[in-house]
């Protein structure tokens, strides 16, 4: 035993570039879509009807016994594969093993046994009875039948022993039992007798004396092997924990090892200056020692800049600037700048990104981190920096290594034109729908000042008018949004990116203004703009920080005449507290300011359109109008706290004031979204979000309109409509309508929480077709401040947050929902139903049983 294991590790005296990927998971649950299977067996029933109908296919006499272990002995002329399992496997995950092996029986659809769908269609097609055009269409979008191949069958046993070879199971043995489950039709078991593992006993990493006691502590700190240190005079002879042999592992821990010490100033490192030597100590075990070669230790030298542009009239321009080195002790360098064909941008931008210095240490991430400020400006098609070696030396014969970039600038212009046609939600009435169109055109420019400065201006107009009568304009609305993004920090914030070890840094402006008008309801926006100067530090690839320095946004809307009779008697119907209906006539009628100060962390690694594993969790707290607070009480009336702002005379309207409303609050707000594949084909979805806003001050109990919580609608809780639920379990719409009535004063609180299970039903015309089931749950409810309806309007059920009786007012909803993913485009349609319904809680589960659903659309997933 311990010659083979010998013999099989003296390859590895110098481990080679060829790298083995090992996938350990569970095993393969059952599909997330079992619930649905009752849906979809009409349609797979009708398909195997029409199958048999249309396919006669001879069949070979049926085969009751089992071969033998070695391939090859059986006459497998007709067999078709009808399952693959494996049997012995104790240490790795069944997709594991089933991902090394092409034996594979055909696919099933929504992996119903027996439900194999594109063989059917490929037979169908085969057999010839629909035409030539009509059958080759079948057989190309079908799938051929999984026919034995017994050298297919031969390389997956080289591929499962070399498998266990690599993880450490020298002994290992694989064999393959053939079994006749039906007519032509076999199962496939693939039988390991893995043997015992073995282990790494020991660690030495040799060749690295020359490093400092900190270089020596974190080079074994991060190690991917399970090792603990033997003797603080050794630090480098390290003792392993239960580590077993994984060549996949080793080549890890090389890969790690050159890593760092690229980082440490020795970029001459390469894959054949570190070589693996294993030592025999016990049966099991073997001690490994690590003899890494650094080769000699670098500081940056002198850059220089390559740049082409798009502009083949611009006349060749060159340009050298000094920079100073971070330290005293070492000489700095020069950085040099060739344009061609590009007249805008500026030497400064390509400075600014640069994350080292001449005659600092080399670091290869420093140089990665100067790649990704280059290409995360926005204003390069192509990036590329590599080393130029240099002769010269600096103070004690240290080598320097100089660096090159080439950059190609892409047009600085852009224009673009969207139309768009959309379903727009009546936001006061939610059964009623509209169809709106309008039209979008955007100008950009990639770099306006010549440091990467991208500007955006989008000006976009729209009307609706209502599905029943498309003669009739039911809304007007006509935007205007720009944008100045910078890939660096403006003063006074530029020293957190020299004080802190950002990933990426950029300062956003951006300025919008916006009017609409609804006829039907007699609402006006005469303005509304809003002014934001924004922060965005980088910490990591997953981690970033938001800071909204200035957010300033005003609002000046106005009424028709038929505002009254159309739309506010009917709203304030359930209101009877008069302070409470004129707060909630302020929020429609009074020009209002709102001015913020924001902080949010976002931390994410999902793939944003696909959704399919991963996380995202973002944490925000705001500060909401304490400049008009301080102008209010020290400037404009001293002494004293109106809550408003002299008006400006642009918002001189109609309504009863022309002053400023402002309202003081503080907001907290998380949201929380999980995502876990289950197997390559199904992904449970999750999210939790909450929130909380409180008003600040004596003078009102409500937060601003912008800031308030509102749940409901096509990707919050699909039981219900566009802002419909709550507050709490109160009913808020006059007696006599029916239906839900939106919440036009939202909540102060919420919670809200959401499962999806998603598996891929079947692959059709270039798309995959998804189901998807769903289960909602959530509300919002009024603070303890806010006077909500202003007495209970159904016993306790006034929207109001109590401890004891808030989870007794979440609303629950479900349903199941289809997708189409088209890779860069994914549709949804959703279906729900009530489940449970806070405003009704004596009608129990399903209180309008099946008859009265929900259906929502739109593009990419719900959550």
């Amino acid at each position: 035993m311990m010659a083979s294991r010998t013999k099989a590790l003296r390859r590895f005296g110098r481990i080679t570039p060829r790298l083995t990927t090992t996938f350990t998971s569970r095993k393969n649950d059952p599909s997330p879509c079992g619930r649905l299977h009752r849906v979809l067996l009409r349609v797979v029933w009708f398909a195997v009807v029409l199958t048999i109908a249309g396919t006669a296919e001879a069949q070979d006499a049926e085969r009751n016994t089992s071969f033998g272990a070695r391939p090859g002995e059986a006459d497998t002329d007709t067999l078709i594969v009808r399952r693959v399992a494996f049997e012995g496997n104790e240490f790795f995950g069944e997709t594991a093993l089933a991902r090394r092996v092409r034996t594979k029986p055909n696919r099933r659809f929504a992996k119903i046994p027996g439900a194999t769908w594109w063989l059917w269609m490929y037979r169908l097609g085969n057999s010839g009875i629909l035409g030539e055009r009509l059958s080759n269409s079948l057989m190309a979008g079908g799938e051929p039948p999984a026919a034995l191949d017994m050298d297919v069958l031969q390389a997956d046993l080289d591929r499962l022993r070399l498998l266990y070879r690599q993880e450490g199971f020298f002994e290992a043995e694989v064999a393959v039992r053939i079994d006749t489950v039906a007519a032509g039709k076999a199962g496939v078991i693939f039988q390991v007798t893995p043997g015992l593992p073995t282990y790494i006993r020991n660690v030495w990493y040799d060749g690295v004396d020359h490093l400092t006691p900190d270089q020596h502590a974190r080079l074994v700190q991060d190690a991917v092997l399970r090792v603990e240190p033997v003797d603080q005079d050794r630090p480098l002879y390290l003792r392993a924990r239960r580590q077993r042999y994984s060549e996949t592992m080793l080549h890890s821990e090389v890969r790690r090892i050159l890593t760092f010490l690229r980082d440490e100033g020795y970029p001459a490192v390469t894959r054949d200056s570190i070589r693996a030597v294993f030592f025999e100590a016990v049966p099991d075990s073997f001690d490994l020692r690590l003899e890494i070669g650094t080769g000699p230790r670098y500081r940056f030298g002198d850059v220089s800049f390559e740049i082409a542009g798009p502009e083949p009239e611009i006349a060749e321009r060159s340009e050298t600037l000094s920079l100073e080195a971070s330290s005293d002790s070492v000489a700095g360098g020069t950085a040099s700048f060739r344009f061609r064909n590009e007249k805008k941008l500026s030497p400064g931008l390509l400075v600014r990104t640069l994350r080292f210095t001449p005659g600092d240490w080399y670091s290869q991430e420093k140089v990665l981190a100067t790649r990704r400020r280059l290409e995360g400006t926005g204003v390069f098609l192509f990036t590329d920096i590599f080393p130029q070696p240099s002769t010269g030396q600096f103070t004690g014969a240290v080598p320097t290594l100089s660096h090159r970039v080439d950059l190609r600038t892409r047009d600085r212009h852009q224009i673009g034109f969207e139309p768009s046609v959309f379903q727009r939600v009546d936001p006061f009435n939610n059964a009623d729908k509209e169809l709106a169109t309008g039209v979008a055109l955007t100008y950009e420019n990639a770099n306006l000042l010549g440091r990467g400065e991208a500007f955006r201006v989008r000006t976009s107009g729209s009307i609706s008018t209502a599905f029943d009568d498309l003669s009739t304009l039911t809304a007007r609305q006509a935007e205007i949004a720009t944008s100045l993004t910078m890939p660096y920090l403006m003063r006074p914030f530029r020293g957190i990116d020299a004080s802190l070890p950002l990933y990426d840094v950029r300062t956003r402006l951006t300025l919008s203004l916006l009017t609409a008008r609804r006829d039907d309801f007699g609402l006006i926006i005469r303005a509304r703009g809003n002014a934001r100067y924004r922060l965005e530090l980088r910490h990591t690839e997953t981690l970033t920080s938001l800071l909204d320095v200035v957010d300033v946004s005003l609002s000046n809307p106005d009424t028709l005449r038929n505002f009254q009779d159309e739309i506010l008697n009917d709203l304030l119907d359930p209101v009877s507290d008069p302070v409470q209906r004129a707060r909630i006539l302020e929020d429609y009628t009074v020009p209002q300011i709102n001015t913020a100060i924001r902080y949010a962390l976002r931390s994410t690694n999902v793939n944003p359109l696909r959704r399919d594993r991963g996380y995202s969790i973002e944490a925000s707290a705001e500060l909401g109008n304490t400049v008009p607070y301080l102008l209010d009480r020290f400037a404009y009336s001293p002494g004293n706290v109106e809550g408003y702002l002299p008006g400006l005379s642009f918002f001189a309207s109609e309504g009863p004031s022309d002053q400023l409303l402002y309202r003081r609050y503080v907001r907290f707000a998380s949201d929380f979204r999980l995502y876990h594949a289950v197997n390559p084909s199904s992904v449970v979805a999750l999210k939790f979000i909450g929130g909380i806003a409180h008003p600040l001050g004596s003078t009102t109990g409500l937060v601003p309109f912008g800031q308030r919580f509102y749940t409901g609608g096509g990707t919050s809780v699909r039981g219900w409509d566009w802002r419909e639920l709550g507050p709490g379990g109160a009913q808020f719409q006059s007696v006599q309508d029916a239906g839900e009535g939106t919440n036009i004063l939202g909540g102060d609180i919420k919670l809200e929480a959401g499962v999806e299970m998603r598996g891929i039903l079947f692959h059709f015309l270039g798309s995959d077709w998804i189901g998807a089931f769903f289960v909602d749950a959530g509300n919002v409810w009024f603070g303890s401040r806010n006077p909500g309806f202003g007495e209970d309007v159904s016993g306790k059920l006034d929207g109001r947050f109590r401890f004891d009786s808030f989870y007794r007012q979440i609303g629950v909803g479900s349903g199941v929902g289809f997708r189409l993913d088209w890779k860069y485009l994914i549709g949804r349609v959703d279906l729900a139903v009530k489940v449970y319904d806070p405003r009704r809680p004596d009608f129990g589960a399903f209180p309008d049983g099946l008859g009265e659903r929900r259906w929502h659309f739109g593009l990419g997933h719900a959550f």
